[in-house]
């Protein structure tokens, strides 16, 4: 109600759980899973004129404490590489760069970046742009 009595943006994350520190695997197709997800958020966004507000996270940034990072891997190169799907809403995408210094976190940067997501929270700037630049994104 705050959000709509102000008009202001919502970031809309996917969570796999309750919270982001009870977060459970995703064992089906996990785009499809957020598709299902954020269908039912934008229906309560519906309720109070806020869908047009609302900005779409996959929750890439939050994970299981126990999740092997190869499996964790795999299921961001998956939701990365079809970050289009998100697109039928129609709104936004907000996007947790990968930032640590391997060939995966690298390629995942790749990945995202040429999906040219509206919004991102990157914790080194520099390297986002000189990889966008690399990729002929600027």
């Amino acid at each position: 109600q705050v959000a709509a009595d102000f008009q202001a943006p919502i970031v809309l994350p996917f969570l796999s759980g309750p919270n982001p520190r009870e977060m459970e695997l995703v064992k089906a197709d996990p785009v499809q899973v957020m598709l299902d997800f954020f269908e039912a958020q934008l229906k309560i966004a519906d309720r109070y004129g806020l869908r047009k507000l609302c900005i779409l996270d996959p929750g890439t940034g939050f994970a299981p404490s126990n999740w092997p990072w190869e499996e964790r891997y795999l299921y961001q190169k998956r939701v990365y590489s079809h970050l289009d799907k998100l697109r039928v809403f129609n709104l936004p995408l907000y996007i947790a760069l990968p930032w640590k210094e391997t060939a995966q976190h690298d390629e995942l940067l790749e990945i995202v970046l040429r999906q040219q997501p509206e919004f991102g929270r990157g914790h080194y700037p520099e390297k986002i742009r000189r990889v966008e630049s690399e990729l002929g994104l600027n």
